[in-house]
């Protein structure tokens, strides 16, 4: 049974005794309640091993041959049906993992997979191995509601003897040959938590000039190109493997479907932008005004058949949820889930936010 959120406080204070970095952190309080759920939810075993099958085998297939920098924390996000997990995107700087984490010890639940603290540090120490001067880049970075997760990141890096800023993209300058920030620190590398993921906006532009020069950034661009831009969803369903032929609802490219037939169609799909994040501009069919409809042909859109989540119980209170399985180099490192009410994912009510998984 989920747990009452009256374990929120608790919570906290166990993060600063089994986190040591947590209290010289300075956070003044960004750990929303509403990040946080009660819940635990219960997955079947088997399905940690087609996870691990299905998302190394994606990632197999859609690696380049000249990426020297992998993405951190990429994800693989689920809903759960009735007929098993069926996957609707892919994201290479999927936030919540150190949250998820955290969770789960606190729950004291035995995780099957190995210990993720360890797992973060090799994945940092393999991605940024020339350096570890880091910068943990995002837009406004210290507004956002996942700002506590950039100070835990932080944390931990300088707990291993890194020297980590956090900082907006605009803020860095590029030289041709070094990136620095606006007081001069130097960095090795960047972690990139924008969701400008190929670095097109005009504040990502020394970013973007660094990058193209050899400069580390994860995620990486040409990664989001191969594995996280929405339309390749539609190629993996082309797969000839059984897993990703369950997985993958099909995928239609709205710019290329004749109107009226998906118009007729709408109430069995979803529609979203390629280029959103955080379920912005995503629209339910059967919710859609034909306003909204017809404004679709303004941007690049996909419409998935869609696939109800699974609900859970928060205090007698019904919320939706979602799977989140945290991968580096298709290796799955952590699974956990997202919960929440409403047409999409939102972090705005309490009972809902990220929650550890219990295999049974």
């Amino acid at each position: 049974m989920p747990k009452t959120h009256d374990s929120f406080p608790r919570f906290i204070d166990w993060l600063g005794t089994h986190h040591p970095y947590w209290n010289r952190l300075d956070l003044n309080g960004p750990l929303d309640p509403v990040m946080v759920s009660p819940a635990i939810v219960s997955l079947p075993h088997q399905w940690l091993d087609e996870f691990k099958q299905g998302c190394q085998y994606i990632y197999d297939a859609t690696r380049g041959p000249h990426t020297d920098c992998e993405s951190m924390f990429t994800s693989f996000d689920f809903h759960i049906t009735p007929e098993g997990p069926r996957l609707i995107e892919i994201n290479t700087n999927a936030a919540g993992a150190l949250l998820v984490d955290a969770l789960e010890r606190f729950n004291q639940i035995d995780s099957p997979l190995p210990p993720f603290i360890p797992a973060i540090r090799q994945m940092f120490e393999t991605v940024f191995a020339e350096g570890h001067r880091i910068a943990i880049v995002d837009e406004d970075p210290h507004t956002q509601k996942t700002r506590f997760e950039f100070k835990m990141v932080a944390g931990l890096l300088e707990s291993w003897g890194w020297n980590v800023r956090i900082c907006a993209p605009d803020t860095l300058n590029w030289n041709g040959q070094s990136l620095t920030d606006c007081a001069g620190h130097r960095f090795d590398g960047i972690y990139n938590r924008s969701c400008d993921f190929e670095l097109q906006s005009p504040i990502s532009q020394s970013l973007k000039i660094a990058f193209e020069q050899g400069f580390r950034i994860s995620p990486h661009p040409d990664e989001y190109r191969r594995i996280a831009d929405k339309r390749k969803l539609g190629e993996f369903a082309t797969m000839d493997h059984r897993l990703i032929k369950q997985w993958i609802p099909p995928i239609i490219e709205v710019a290329s479907c004749d109107r009226d037939w998906l118009w007729s169609h709408r109430k069995g799909l979803f529609f979203k932008p390629i280029g959103s994040y955080g379920s912005k501009a995503a629209y339910k069919g059967d919710r859609i005004s034909r306003k909204t409809f017809e404004s679709l042909w303004s941007q690049p859109m996909i419409a998935q058949q869609y696939a109800p989540p699974a609900t859970t119980l928060v205090n007698d209170v019904e919320f939706k949820y979602d799977i989140r399985v945290y991968t580096f180099a298709g290796k799955i490192q952590l699974v956990g889930a997202r919960l929440f009410q409403g047409q999409v994912m939102n972090f705005k009510i309490q009972g809902g936010g990220f929650a550890p998984i219990h295999w049974v």
